[in-house]
């Protein structure tokens, strides 16, 4: 698990120690929240740091991309839910 906040300082590092302390095994991302980086949005770039490469994450980050860029022609499940 990794753990993130806005600075990558006290926050973020209390948690993970938290979380440790309950038995997860869990990091916190050191200089806080990854940003976009040119097309790509802040899921693929934490993706591409950590090295986690799955089917599974490469869909996720692709509907997440979609929302976070307002890219919705990318996956039709970053659309938002119509109004009830």
């Amino acid at each position: 698990m990794v753990v993130a906040c806005q600075k990558g300082l006290k926050l973020s590092q209390g948690v993970a120690s938290l979380l440790r302390a309950a038995g997860a095994d869990v990091e916190s991302l050191e200089g806080g929240q990854v940003s976009h980086l040119g097309d790509k949005c802040s899921i693929d770039t934490m993706l591409d740091m950590f090295g986690l490469k799955t089917e599974a994450l490469s869909r996720l980050a692709l509907v997440v991309r979609a929302a976070d860029t307002d890219r919705l022609d990318l996956a039709p499940q970053a659309r938002p839910a119509p109004p009830r």
